[in-house]
């Protein structure tokens, strides 16, 4: 992924695009990557209703067409010299998250490179423009949220979804960085309850996990991580048990204390309400981590 890469980076003229700008000349300048940043302008009366159907020809003509595309490559030109980056400038007019995946495959792009603003204030909140990629591209995405400056690096890796190419891109990223490696993996610890009524009321009975059940666990875990890794590679593997309902908030309090810098993880699919409305592990993460992650698909 990171050898000759072809990387898309989109902007939207703010902080947070400077960022990804910024994060992908760090990786154009240790490889032979070829950099393209993207500028999608959409038309000012298609979101805030401000104009009646009845007049949008008199303010969608070729005339306007031009000049706000002419404004908006003026903008971009001015952000890349602005952060000194090398890379192709392209302004594109519609929706843009159609026009981002029509770039993608008509560019053979590897890796999308995007700032994370967080949630903007809306009475329906379906996500930013990150957090929609992230649910559908069907290529890596990196999540710039501050400065890009990678000494450590942590594999997230899922026992009850494992995917073994989390360990090996984070293992190949270390290496890249020089950064230091290191392996999470948290598993559930298991809780069911029995409720009943009587003359007592509600009963409440839990059962958990015995502490060789958990050792046995937590073990085998770790001896698949280390069939993973390269014998050359130094990386801290770290197993947990977790009571959190959402495993998001335990991983982020580990990422925090260990200062990571970079969080590689998978995407993962909840069915389609929870995806749309209330957001997997991997938009939940996304929100609490305040640095770099790296989402494979």
């Amino acid at each position: 992924m990171w050898e000759k890469s072809n990387i898309l980076i989109c902007t939207d003229f703010t902080l947070y695009s400077d960022q990804a700008l910024r994060a992908a000349e760090v990786i154009r300048k240790k490889n032979n990557a070829t950099l393209h940043a993207l500028h999608v302008t959409e038309y000012p009366v298609e979101w805030n209703g401000s104009v009646s159907n009845d007049l949008l020809p008199h303010y969608l003509d070729d005339r306007f067409d031009i000049e706000l595309f002419n404004l908006s490559k003026d903008k971009l030109d001015q952000q890349i010299k602005d952060n000194d980056i090398h890379c192709q400038g392209h302004v594109s007019m519609g929706v843009a998250y159609s026009v981002i995946h029509q770039f993608i495959r008509d560019n053979n792009i590897n890796l999308l490179i995007m700032g994370y603003k967080g949630k903007e204030s809306s009475p329906f909140h379906l996500g930013s423009l990150a957090e929609k990629m992230v649910a559908s591209t069907s290529i890596p995405i990196l999540v710039v949220k501050g400065p890009f400056v990678i000494r450590k690096i942590a594999a997230l890796f899922d026992p009850a979804n494992p995917a073994d190419e989390i360990v090996k891109t984070a293992e190949e990223l270390g290496r890249f960085f020089s950064a230091k490696l290191a392996v999470v993996s948290l598993f559930k610890d298991i809780v069911s309850r029995f409720v009943g009524i009587g003359k007592l009321g509600f009963s409440t009975k839990v059962l958990s996990l015995t502490a060789d059940e958990r050792q046995e666990i937590t073990d085998s875990i770790k001896k698949h991580i280390k069939n993973l890794l390269s014998e050359n590679t130094h990386a801290e593997i770290k197993v947990e048990t977790s009571v959190e309902k959402k495993l998001a908030y335990h991983l982020n309090s580990i990422l925090t204390a260990d200062h990571t810098d970079l969080a590689v993880m998978k995407r993962h699919h909840g069915d389609f309400l929870e995806s749309m409305l209330i957001g997997s592990e991997t938009r939940r993460l996304l929100e609490l981590f305040e640095r770099n992650l790296l989402i494979l698909v």
